[in-house]
């Protein structure tokens, strides 16, 4: 299928606000606008060591003695993180699941030193 009928007829949309991408390219996931409001999550600060979500490795109280460390994209505090959370579990989006594997997996890397 070309190009031209398969976006005509399977037009992506922001995972976040809805919005229609009908230039987006396959791996695509947010509009810029949303994008932004990721990457601020990604920035945001832990409020138990005052790193950034990404650098932060506090691990849960329910975890704690069970895992070795933590490492997470964002927390789960504001309507943009639930909406990610929510598309990631109910609507099985695989451009979104993809997206999200690729920056934990670099996460994972960057704290493993692999």
């Amino acid at each position: 299928m070309s190009n031209f009928w398969k976006g005509l007829l399977f037009v992506r949309k922001c995972t976040v606000c809805g919005r229609a991408l009908p230039e987006a390219e396959e791996n695509t996931v947010f509009c810029a606008e949303c994008f932004r409001e990721y990457l601020k999550l990604c920035r945001d600060v832990c409020p138990q060591c005052e790193r950034t979500e990404k650098e932060c490795r506090c691990v849960p109280e329910k975890l704690r003695g069970k895992v070795g460390f933590a490492a997470h994209l964002f927390a789960y505090r504001d309507a943009v993180s639930h909406s990610i959370v929510y598309s990631l579990k109910l609507k099985n989006l695989p451009y979104l699941q993809r997206f999200l594997a690729h920056e934990l997996s670099d996460l994972v890397m960057d704290v493993t030193g692999g």
